[in-house]
């Protein structure tokens, strides 16, 4: 059979559809959303697997030309936003506060007038840790004599997860032939995806919306999640993915670097947002586009912006083959 008289099925190779595009550099990635008055996050992560926060020192980072605020945990307490939902029906932190629980976890993140004062200004923060053992091995971390991750937990289960009809499932087992049990060890898995994780949300306080992109393939996750942390209803918050350089699990559940940049430092309910890989490799970044002036670190969470400015309406550009190549 000649292959023109093939019919699309089994064996059949589709031919890809969007390649042509990207090969030439005209992808849209979040990196290439922009807008006017755009500012831009970093986040300060912590290198130890877990310690105590005994102070954490912003001033010298605060007071850097072009930074705009310095956002801490404690500063989120203050206005309940330090943790958030997950989609295990539990919550996480956005910022630490009290305590760090895993080496990387954000502690604090600066928002400034371009990506590469944000991130200048991360070096500025001092943070006093006081070290505390660390659970490596899950099955010890089970023991009922090991110290707990978080004191509002009773054990150190993260989660259970049930599907399916209880007492059927019994019954199936008392009445089989044959009965396994399997310890089954699952290896660790950390995802590397091209793209970096991103975020832009532009939020107006005037109409009660807010308008983000993001890297993520879970977009109504997302929506619900952030929606409850901005204040708004759900049909107000619209969430993009444009073209995204990965497709794993991933990107499926909010993460506190989205949540801070959405909420606290996207306005916290006044102003826009936005969050994008950062421009120095092995860290993460945000960045945050605003229609408002910040003022001074102590207003700027939760009511991150104080005075209102003409709004603005992020556009999407056509990245060049190097911008794309970058953002990948």
């Amino acid at each position: 059979m000649a292959e023109a008289a093939r019919k699309p099925g089994i064996g059949y190779s589709l031919p890809r559809r969007e390649d042509d595009r990207f090969i030439r550099g005209q992808g849209t990635f979040v990196a290439d959303v922009s807008a006017p008055h755009m500012a831009h996050m970093a986040v300060l992560r912590s290198p130890l697997a877990r310690a105590r926060i005994r102070s954490i020192n912003a001033t010298r980072a605060f007071t850097l030309p072009g930074v705009l605020v310095v956002i801490t945990g404690e500063l989120l307490a203050r206005r309940n936003l330090a943790w958030m939902p997950t989609l295990s029906g539990d919550v996480q932190a956005v910022l630490a506060v009290d305590e760090v629980r895993f080496q990387g976890q954000e502690v604090a993140c600066v928002v400034a007038e371009d990506p590469y004062t944000a991130h200048d200004a991360l070096q500025l923060i001092e943070v006093d840790y006081e070290p505390l053992p660390a659970l490596v091995d899950p099955t010890e971390a089970l023991s009922p004599d090991t110290p707990l991750v978080r004191a509002d937990k009773s054990d150190n289960r993260c989660y259970e997860w049930e599907v399916g009809e209880a007492e059927a499932t019994d019954r199936a087992f008392a009445a089989a032939a044959h009965v396994t049990t399997l310890d089954t060890y699952y290896p660790r898995c950390h995802p590397a995806p091209l793209e970096c994780c991103a975020c832009f949300a532009d939020v107006d306080p005037d109409e009660g919306r807010a308008r983000i992109y993001l890297t993520s393939q879970a977009p109504h996750a997302h929506r619900t999640i952030l929606a409850q942390l901005m204040g708004l209803p759900e049909q107000q918050v619209q969430i993009i993915s444009p073209d995204i350089g990965r497709c794993i699990p991933a990107t499926s559940s909010p993460s506190p670097r989205r949540t801070c940049c959405a909420g606290p430092c996207g306005g916290s309910r006044t102003a826009p947002a936005t969050c994008c890989p950062p421009g120095s490799p092995g860290t993460s970044g945000c960045t945050a586009s605003s229609r408002s002036t910040l003022t001074d670190g102590s207003s700027a969470c939760g009511s991150v912006c104080s005075r209102i400015m003409a709004p603005s309406t992020p556009t999407p550009s056509r990245a060049s083959s190097e911008q794309a190549s970058s953002t990948s």
